[in-house]
């Protein structure tokens, strides 16, 4: 079935016309499913191989609500560098600290949901600069990819932008 407004009508045995249904009485909709969608990534500062800040933001999808505990998981560029270990401190979603510190295994952040989040919800995930990570050694653009607990997708980002280190 698309997605669309349909109506509800009812016939029986003893009854074989169907009921009479005026206005929307009777209407029910069914929606288009819609999936995670990551709608920026803003390394800071932009140029290779220096320590950055991430902000990445993402919305959920019409199926995608997460729980308190949930894991939220940042697949980044393969030449990005990741630092060993990462503190809980150095880490907001939604301006919040995650209870636990993060895990990093090859090229993969997971972040464990502070609060819960309603399906559709826009999310912002934030990492400091002092979480150590290091941009790409090479002048291009990337994308990196989110999956959380409830969409295992994976879901890529739009393209972000890698320039040059200036010389002074």
């Amino acid at each position: 079935i698309s997605s669309g407004t349909f109506k509800v009508q009812v016939k029986t045995s003893s009854d074989t016309t169907y009921s009479s249904i005026s206005g929307n009485n009777g209407d029910y909709i069914i929606t288009a499913s819609q999936p995670l969608s990551v709608n920026s990534v803003l390394p800071n500062p932009t140029t290779q191989n220096a320590s950055a800040s991430y902000s990445i933001n993402f919305n959920l999808g019409s199926s995608g609500a997460l729980g308190i505990g949930d894991s939220i998981r940042i697949v980044f560029p393969s030449n990005t560098s990741l630092p060993s270990s990462m503190n809980s401190s150095d880490v907001t979603v939604e301006g919040t600290n995650p209870t636990v510190n993060p895990t990093i295994e090859g090229d993969t952040l997971t972040i464990t949901s502070p609060t819960a989040f309603s399906n559709l919800e826009e999310i912002s995930v934030l990492i400091n600069q002092t979480a150590g990570i290091l941009n790409p050694t090479q002048v291009q653009s990337y994308t990196l990819e989110v999956i959380t607990s409830a969409e295992a997708g994976p879901y890529t980002s739009p393209s972000y932008n890698i320039t040059q280190t200036t010389s002074t």
